[in-house]
């Protein structure tokens, strides 16, 4: 791919993201996990990060990761909304205490980069 070419894809082991910066009053922590541990969690299967790039640049990136929904939980509306979703599969005869889901574990996008908008090519 050539520079100028900005695509959405997994993130790779040769991706640029040492040039990568926010506003200096926002998380670091989000600068940080991309530039030392993204990639290392990626490659383990412990978050899959995708990301914006041009060429071998970081533009922007979105980090997820596994988890689950406990269907015995009370603690809130959305949870008591998702029991009754339980209680439809009790009635089915599948037993099912938990619901797969995936959590958004980081999201930025680099100051020079927000508010535009690009025509991007995916795999």
């Amino acid at each position: 791919m050539e520079d100028g070419q900005v695509q959405i894809r997994e993130l790779r082991s040769d991706d640029d993201c040492d040039s990568f910066c926010l506003r200096d009053d926002e998380n670091e922590d989000l600068v940080t996990f991309l530039q030392k541990d993204a990639k290392e969690l990626h490659d383990r299967m412990i978050t899959k990060t995708h990301v914006v790039v041009d060429g071998k640049k970081v533009l922007a990136y979105v980090s997820v990761t596994c988890t689950e929904i406990n269907l015995k939980d009370e603690r809130g509306a959305a949870v008591r909304r998702l029991a009754r979703l339980g209680t439809f599969f009790r009635k089915l005869n599948y037993k099912v205490r938990c619901l797969p889901g995936i959590r958004l574990a980081r999201l930025a996008s680099d100051i020079g980069h927000r508010g535009k908008t690009t025509n991007t090519e995916g795999n």
